[in-house]
């Protein structure tokens, strides 16, 4: 069968978030081919596409990506045997690659919505906003999850919690995963349904992405977003310090965070990971307390550029940004290794909607 390789290769990375690194389950590292669909599945994810490819069968996902990616044939053609797929190329280029004719993944038992309904126009910037504070601690699972709401979404890693204001078109609280939920905005998804056990998406282009969905107690928020104190003006002008020192920052993939420490006249940015650091200190116009909070490089930027004014009290640091409520924990300032602040360790324990401080 004679197909265009650049199309076939965009509808097969479009479908990569379902795969899994490891074989977790059998196939689960597999393309699976059947009825004019291209699918994969690792149960926490489940993607199909249609694809020019009419094959049946599983074949090794990272082998074929990886030569249709290096290949510069316009169009290539591929067979499919009992136990290979069969790739050739212009003259004499030739590939196999084993295959499985029959599929074991159960993608069949993943039940498609009856009713498809637009997604909000803000829903990915409420994803995008909120994911970045999501727990990393994998004992308190329901922190790791994006917490969606009929009127919100929110996520806390109790240090920091985030809330963005929009109708979900949802009937009730559910969570899921942030790795899954965060391909819904690489991947235009403009649709979702909910079925069980799913929340499913797709996108004008015929991509479906169903996510597992959890429904677990989540911690009551509220009482920490009320935050009264003193309105004191954010540091402008610091967008390139922390871009600058996000590039050390971003090689911790699960952690990517920067330190704002704030003094008198003056703000450090300090980022830090496993190839080095990166400190920074600009002039401000500010005459309070000091603090020090830290907080994902890209959120801080956002809100620096929509807002300059945040309310601060002894413990506490909280920004609104129209539908978007933030909360961090604040810190002290002490001298560390070159005289840059550093923040104490002060964590936020969220039990039953109660924030403390150890």
């Amino acid at each position: 069968m004679i197909v265009d390789r650049e199309q076939l290769l965009k509808e097969l990375e479009s479908v990569t978030p379902g795969l899994s690194s490891r074989e977790i389950i059998e196939q689960s590292s597999c393309f699976a081919f059947q009825n004019g669909v291209v699918a994969t599945y690792n149960e926490e994810i489940s993607c199909f596409q249609s694809t020019c490819l009419k094959i049946q069968g599983s074949v090794q996902a990272m082998k074929l990506l990886a030569l249709l990616r290096k290949m510069t044939d316009k169009t290539v053609d591929i067979t499919a045997g009992k136990a290979e797929l069969r790739i050739k190329g212009k003259g004499r280029r030739r590939a196999g690659i084993l295959m499985e004719s029959k599929i074991t993944l159960p993608i069949d038992s993943i039940k498609q919505p009856r009713k498809w309904i637009p997604l909000s126009d803000d829903f990915t910037e409420a994803v995008t906003m909120v994911e970045s504070c999501v727990g990393k601690d994998q004992t308190q699972f329901h922190l790791t999850c994006v917490h969606l709401c009929p009127d919100w979404i929110e996520a806390c890693d109790n240090v920091q919690v985030a809330r963005f204001v929009t109708k979900t078109n949802l009937r009730s609280k559910i969570l899921v995963r942030r790795e899954q939920l965060k391909h819904v905005v690489s991947l235009g998804m403009t649709e979702f349904g909910k079925t069980r056990e799913w929340l499913h998406f797709r996108n004008p282009n015929g991509l479906h992405l169903s996510c597992r969905l959890y429904i677990q107690e989540y911690p009551d928020i509220a009482p920490i977003l009320k935050v009264t104190g003193t309105k004191t003006q954010l540091p402008k002008g610091i967008e390139k310090a922390v871009e600058r020192a996000s590039i050390f920052s971003e090689t911790n993939v699960n952690d990517n965070q920067v330190v704002v420490s704030i003094s008198k006249g003056k703000v450090n940015i300090k980022g830090t990971g496993t190839s080095g650091w990166y400190s920074e200190t600009k002039r401000i116009n500010y005459d309070g307390a000091p603090m020090c909070f830290t907080i994902p490089p890209f959120l801080l930027n956002e809100i620096v550029a929509k807002y300059d004014e945040c309310i601060i009290n002894k413990n506490r640091l909280k920004i609104n940004v129209g539908k978007f409520s933030y909360v961090t924990v604040l810190g002290v300032l002490e001298d560390s290794v070159e005289g840059t602040p550093e923040k104490k360790k002060n964590r936020t324990k969220v039990r039953s909607g109660k924030k403390q401080v150890d």
